[in-house]
């Protein structure tokens, strides 16, 4: 047999949807197709029944009790969650902006320390590229390289000041240069 739209609405249990909704006088108006067939939950005239109907008023007082603490609870914790969020201060200190200046300067600077220490002699320039460009200490440096700490630092002392020597050379080009990076 085809089913027909027509006839799904027809077998259509709507005493389930209109149970609740219409009055009992009006409900009972209805035809019998839409009236009720199955028996109440609880029967209404047992001693049973006013037990049960009892226990189950309870049990809703009960949920409701929970439902309401439950909220009562989420709202405090919302309430308590705004107001620690509200009271964060943060200070934020101002990011300077990097220096995109003229690197012909820099450039120019490097190339100066780099033919400075290319006249020293490799003994000192190994002191002070250990000692300034890896940044140990003195100590380390001479151990590192082999001799002695009094050794490490007069050749430190000695490449400073022959490198100041050629800087200002290089500064004033009548001053004659350093011969092996000793001081004249």
């Amino acid at each position: 047999m085809p089913v027909t739209l027509l006839s799904d609405i027809r077998d259509y249990p709507w005493t389930n949807l209109l149970t609740g909704i219409l009055p009992v006088r009006v409900a009972a108006r209805l035809p019998s197709r839409f009236q009720s067939k199955q028996a109440p939950i609880v029967p209404a005239a047992s001693v049973a029944g006013n037990a049960l109907t009892v226990v189950i008023a309870i049990m809703s007082f009960l949920a409701c009790l929970t439902a309401g603490a439950v909220y009562m609870i989420n709202q405090s914790a919302q309430a308590w969650v705004n107001d620690l969020s509200s009271e964060i201060t943060v200070e934020l200190d101002p990011i300077e902006p990097p220096f995109v200046g003229d690197v012909s300067l820099a450039v120019a600077d490097r190339d100066e320390l780099d033919r400075a220490l290319q006249q020293l002699d490799p003994e000192w320039r190994a002191v002070v590229v250990v000692h300034y460009f890896l940044g140990l200490p003195l100590p380390e440096v001479a151990a590192v390289l082999g001799i002695p700490v009094g050794t490490a630092k007069s050749r430190l002392h000695r490449s400073l000041a022959a490198m100041r020597f050629t800087f200002d050379s290089e500064a004033r080009p009548e001053t004659a240069e350093l011969s092996r990076g000793q001081l004249a």
